[in-house]
C-alpha cells in the first residue's frame, strides 16, 4: 500500500526528486525496494544507478533511497515527496530530518507518506495528538485475514497484552 501511494505521489511531481527510506539499510533493501519495484507500472523506471541509490523515473522524476539509521544519507536534498516505511523503528531525529528535505518549490504535491504499525512514543505525539496536516489511515490486521494462516490473529491475541493487541492488530495508538 505504501509503495502504491508513493508511486501516485511521484507521478504528481514531474521533474522532482523523491526519497524512500526504511529504518535500516537492510529493511530498505529487503522491503521498500522490492515493494516499490513491484508496484511500478511497466516503463515507469527508466534507469537504476545502484552506486547512487537512485532510480530515474519517466518525466524527469527520480527516487533516491536511504535509511533512518544513517540520516546523513538524505542530507542536503530538496525533495518533493517521500515514503518513510516502518516509522515505529525510526529515531525521531531521522524523521525530523526526512521531513526537512521536503522543500522543492516545484512540487505540485509536497507530501511524506509514512507507513507503520502505531507506537506510543514519538509517533503518538506526531500523529495522534491533533497536529495540523497529519492524516492517519488505519487498517486492522483483520482486514487482511484472508491472506494469513488460519489462527494467526487468535495466536497474536493470546500472546499480546490488550494494549499491544490494539496497536499491532487493530492499528490504533
Amino acid at each position: 500500500t505504501g509503495a502504491e501511494a508513493f508511486i501516485d505521489l511521484i507521478a504528481a511531481n514531474p521533474g522532482c526528486l523523491h526519497l524512500m527510506a526504511g529504518p535500516t539499510h537492510e529493511m530498505t533493501r529487503d522491503i521498500c525496494i522490492p515493494a516499490f519495484e513491484a508496484a511500478c507500472p511497466s516503463g515507469f523506471i527508466t534507469r537504476y544507478r545502484k552506486s547512487e541509490r537512485t532510480y530515474e523515473i519517466i518525466g524527469g522524476r527520480s527516487v533516491k533511497h536511504g535509511s533512518a539509521d544513517k540520516p546523513s544519507s538524505m542530507e542536503g536534498r530538496n525533495a518533493a515527496g517521500g515514503w518513510a516505511d516502518e516509522l515505529r523503528y525510526w529515531p525521531f531525529p531521522s524523521w525530523r530530518n526526512f521531513l526537512a528535505r521536503m522543500r522543492d518549490q516545484r512540487a505540485r504535491r509536497l507530501q511524506v507518506l509514512g507507513t507503520t504499525t502505531p507506537d506510543m512514543e514519538w509517533l503518538a505525539d506526531e500523529f495522534d495528538a491533533g497536529k495540523p496536516d497529519r492524516t492517519v489511515y488505519r487498517a486492522s490486521t483483520r482486514e487482511n485475514a484472508h491472506n494469513l494462516a488460519p489462527g494467526y490473529i487468535e495466536d497474536l491475541e493470546r500472546t499480546y497484552s490488550k494494549r499491544l493487541a490494539e496497536s499491532l492488530i487493530e492499528g490504533r495508538f
